[in-house]
């Protein structure tokens, strides 16, 4: 795995940058400026999504997923999806994930932020293509079906980490099945 050899080899933060050609590696240094203040702190780079090219699918299942990102930790986080973050590895080496693909950027979050690590963002620009010319890695059922199952986990977690009755227990498997059943992008 990838933070287990960063972490062999010295290094004390982990770059990544979506493959989709939607982020601009000039933006970069905003976020090395603003972890060299907060080694500490996750930077995840907020994507300006004012272009009239970004889908509005985008836009809405942003909303969404920090809609759930802020009901499972009581924080606000602007881009919970943007796959460009800036990670301390330090944090993360005694973490053992479950995910792998688009979902990893969700578990990773969530995790960090109930262990108490900051999240900083940094407005940056990206770059949207006409839909004809956009490039996307993404499975519409594939990786909806596995960020649904995961942020069903997550909620009946973040429910048991607040020591709920169980009536509200009961409730938070109901929105699990709720979330589990509804995708969360287009």
């Amino acid at each position: 795995f990838a933070i287990d050899r960063l972490i062999s080899e010295g290094y004390t933060h982990m770059f990544s940058i979506d493959g989709d050609g939607q982020h601009l590696a000039s933006e970069i240094p905003k976020l090395v400026e603003v972890a060299k203040a907060n080694p500490w702190d996750l930077v995840i780079g907020n994507r300006r999504l004012k272009s009239k090219t970004v889908p509005q699918i985008s836009k809405f299942g942003r909303k969404f997923s920090n809609f759930w990102v802020q009901y499972q930790t009581g924080l606000q986080i602007r881009d919970s999806q943007s796959g460009f973050r800036l990670y301390p590895l330090f944090p993360l080496q005694t973490m053992n994930f479950v995910t792998v693909k688009y979902d990893f950027e969700i578990e990773v979050l969530i995790r960090l932020m109930w262990r108490g690590v900051n999240v900083r963002e940094v407005d940056i620009d990206v770059l949207y293509p006409e839909g004809s010319e956009r490039v996307s890695h993404f499975h519409k059922f594939k990786d909806n079906a596995r960020i649904s199952v995961l942020n069903t986990v997550l909620v009946i977690i973040s429910l048991l980490r607040m020591h709920r009755s169980p009536a509200q227990l009961g409730l938070a498997a109901g929105l699990g099945v709720l979330i589990g059943c509804t995708p969360l992008f287009g």
